[in-house]
């Protein structure tokens, strides 16, 4: 019974809910966990799970020095799951309702400074596929803000050069459309010719943007890899990823005065609360440059 009504939750998170795949992988491996939990306290899922249970589990979390973001996350699928079985009436009582969710912890994303942003991109200048393809493709991730997953998902006919604008596949398969800066545009032409090329070279016909060396649509991991390889080549000390040009794109924008509710459309962000966490950045940026300037400081 139990490995259907999950079966059937996670039918609920993709086709109702349109989670992505990744996020019903997620919760698959929270409830998974749960569910071991409630084996070893010899507990039956449906009949004696109260806010009692769920809040022990989450005490033996803390004591294994789980995040505080793992276990909200691992609280928000069993809640979440404990909903679905209340709404459909194969439960009486939803035993998540009586269990409060721990406040968050705030940590401020990372992101770079203007001039290490630039002197990191700068720093990609050789004529070889990869070393074009990855400026072109840091690029587009610092004009749009795209995540990392949208980026490797980003087709070639989804570029209008006469707008200067891209069409961004977000989360939920919701389409959103972003600009493009004139330096990302200049560093994309010059790639879709070596893009040509190596799709020449293996006879392949592929509508992805970014390409492999061997011509296939590059991977989320293809990208991390990049990234990995592009820290050793830099001497910043800061972590460099994806999310840390997506953070760095954010920020920037609201320094120069852009308004909070139109970087929410660029970043494809549901709620403005989510964006609002830059402003926070801000605020942190104005502490380190008065440390660093004035004098009583």
């Amino acid at each position: 019974m139990f490995e259907k009504n999950l079966h059937e939750f996670f039918e609920y998170l993709s086709a109702e809910k349109n989670y992505s795949d990744l996020t019903v992988k997620s919760y698959r491996e929270d409830l998974m966990q749960f569910s071991g939990f409630l084996s070893e306290q010899k507990i039956d899922l449906l009949n004696r799970v109260d806010h009692i249970v769920i809040r022990s589990f989450l005490s033996a979390l803390m004591e294994k020095e789980y995040a505080k973001k793992s276990i909200l996350r691992k609280l928000a699928a069993i809640k979440s799951f404990f909903r679905f079985l209340y709404n459909r009436g194969i439960i009486e009582n939803n035993p998540g309702d009586y269990v409060a969710s721990p406040k968050s912890e705030k940590i401020l994303p990372e992101f770079l400074f203007e001039q290490e942003l630039v002197d990191m991109i700068e720093s990609l200048n050789g004529d070889s596929f990869s070393a074009i393809r990855d400026r072109a493709l840091i690029e587009v991730l610092y004009s749009t803000g795209a995540r990392v997953s949208e980026l490797v998902s980003m087709n070639a006919p989804d570029i209008d050069f006469t707008s200067g604008l891209v069409k961004v596949k977000g989360k939920g398969n919701k389409e959103r459309i972003v600009a493009l800066g004139a330096k990302s545009i200049n560093a994309l032409n010059k790639y879709l010719i070596e893009r040509t090329q190596i799709l020449k070279k293996y006879k392949k016909m592929n509508e992805a943007l970014f390409l492999n060396q061997h011509g296939n649509r590059l991977t989320d991991r293809g990208v991390r890899y990049i990234f990995d390889n592009l820290v050793k080549g830099t001497s910043l000390k800061k972590k460099i990823s994806p999310h840390v040009i997506r953070h760095s794109f954010a920020t920037h924008m609201l320094e120069h005065g852009c308004d909070l509710r139109v970087v929410q459309e660029f970043l494809g962000h549901v709620s403005l609360s989510t964006t609002q966490i830059y402003t926070h950045i801000g605020d942190q940026k104005l502490k380190q440059v008065y440390k660093e300037c004035h004098p009583h400081s």
